[in-house]
């Protein structure tokens, strides 16, 4: 014969472990830091060119020459992180009369 279960103790044994009525509560929001920030924005060579003001080919060029990371998953796109391409412009940025290495 079957065994009859007494679902409320159960369920009053469940509550003493865990402290709740055993359907699943929201999920805690890891504090933000070391492997818990939000993943930025990748964006495509185009989309960044598009983004920019600048040709495709001037990105690919600064990425062919180590100015600016990017991103290979697989054997032939590109991806960069929208703060590497505004890093790097502003790493272009120059003010006329000052010289090079002075602050702008």
């Amino acid at each position: 014969m079957a065994e009859i279960i007494d679902l409320t103790k159960n369920e009053r044994k469940y509550q003493e472990l865990f402290g709740g009525d055993g359907r699943r509560s929201a999920r805690r929001q890891r504090p933000m830091g070391e492997g818990g920030g939000k993943i930025e924005e990748m964006l495509s060579i185009s989309e960044a060119s598009k983004r920019c003001g600048l040709s495709r080919h001037r990105l690919d060029a600064a990425i062919n020459k180590g100015d600016l990371p990017f991103y290979q998953f697989d054997g032939r796109s590109r991806k960069v992180k929208a703060s590497d391409v505004h890093a790097w412009l502003e790493s272009k940025r120059r003010r006329v009369g000052a010289l090079e290495g002075e602050e702008v």
